[in-house]
């Protein structure tokens, strides 16, 4: 990290380290006057999450609204660490279809770690726990426990120096050094308390700050990046700007990630804290439009679905099975009359094929125990 890239406007200080120098930041709030187009792309954004909060108060399980926005919101924030994996590959391993290739294995229980992650923060927040460190180690563990990062010490602060850039990179030629360890814990004490008294700046630009200052204090030796954007819907649910876990921003910052990755340095080199907010703004603006299509597209098919279902079936099971298809998108029977309170291998076995013959599933052909897939489902709600 060169020194001549940080201007007099930077917020924060450059700290002596060994090789090279660290970055600082100052506590928040941050000195920056408003605009009229941030004002404007506030406004913009603050109408799209309340459309898509409509929308999705309309389907009466929540569950088939956040399974698919938090799986791809996963996906997605995993590729922007450089972690690719398939949507189709993740639920399978949900169900405990595991790949051949341990790599995979291990790629895609990132993923499903970071859906686990959520819940417990959710949850968390529901049983009206705070954001403090606490918290913050809470989630950081049930993240990278058991991952491949799992020795880098899960829900422990770094008590380490890092350095943000390409493999084998020291301290001079990375991209970005964080503050060193003695500085991570009062920083991180700052921001929560910057956080939990806030009121200047209304949730969705506190959201843009938080998320910048935990990039950059960079608390922990992994996960950092998937952490600070699970924070983005947790602080959001915390401060009750939402009342259910439907929005995610990774899908936008991985599309726009040079632009993501250049905006929070160019808070710390030039203190460009503008620039940063309405990219920001216009993240959140996009995701909520993405979401509500998708929420529409599980409102169309779930309407549709227990039409055909109740159609071709006078009993009820079929409409029942309806549901539990469309969070798991792969079931298998046995799977499927434990779902549904203990009913028969036979029962469920019936259900399903019901579904199949009215075309919400189909059979996975080699699959063993059967496997059935809601193949629409998964095309126009979990992929682009």
């Amino acid at each position: 990290m060169r020194r001549d890239e940080f201007t007099p406007q930077s917020p924060g200080a450059l700290v002596d380290i060994p090789g090279g120098c660290a970055f600082v930041p100052s506590p928040l709030p941050p000195a920056f006057e408003p605009s009229w187009n941030l004002a404007t792309l506030l406004a913009r954004a603050r109408g799209a999450l309340g459309e898509l909060l409509g929308q999705a108060r309309l389907v009466a399980n929540d569950r088939l609204v956040i399974a698919p926005l938090l799986t791809r919101d996963a996906v997605d924030s995993n590729r922007i660490e450089g972690t690719h994996t398939l949507i189709e590959d993740v639920l399978l391993q949900r169900q405990a279809r595991l790949p051949l290739d341990p790599i995979r294995r291990d790629l895609n229980l990132e993923v499903l770690k970071y859906v686990h992650a959520l819940e417990v923060g959710t949850q968390a927040i529901h049983d009206g726990q705070p954001l403090s460190l606490f918290f913050l180690r809470a989630l950081h563990r049930a993240l990278i426990e058991g991952t491949r990062g799992g020795h880098r010490r899960p829900g422990q602060l770094r008590e380490v120096l890092v350095a943000i850039g390409r493999d084998g990179q020291g301290p001079g030629e990375a991209a970005f050094v964080p503050p060193p360890p003695e500085h991570v814990v009062p920083a991180l004490e700052q921001l929560v308390d910057f956080v939990s008294r806030e009121e200047q700046f209304g949730p969705l630009v506190t959201g843009a700050l938080l998320h910048y200052q935990f990039e950059t204090i960079h608390p922990f030796e992994d996960g950092n990046g998937r952490l600070g954007r699970l924070l983005i819907p947790l602080h959001l649910l915390a401060v009750g700007a939402i009342d259910r876990p439907v929005l995610y921003l990774s899908s936008y910052f991985e599309e726009h990630r040079d632009e993501y990755t250049s905006r929070l340095k160019r808070v710390s080199t030039e203190g460009d804290w503008a620039g940063w907010v309405e990219f920001y703004l216009r993240a959140f603006e996009a995701s909520c439009l993405d979401a509500r299509g998708r929420v529409t597209k599980v409102l169309e098919l779930h309407r549709g679905y227990r039409e055909r279902a109740a159609a071709a079936s006078k009993g009820k099971l079929a409409l029942l099975a309806v549901d539990r298809v469309m969070e798991e998108i792969y079931v298998t029977a046995p799977g499927l009359a434990t779902a549904l309170g203990g009913r028969t291998y036979k029962a469920a076995r019936a259900a399903l094929d019901v579904l199949s013959e009215v075309g919400v599933v189909r059979p996975v052909p080699d699959s063993y125990p059967q496997l059935w897939v809601a193949q629409e489902l998964l095309d126009l709600v979990y992929k682009d």
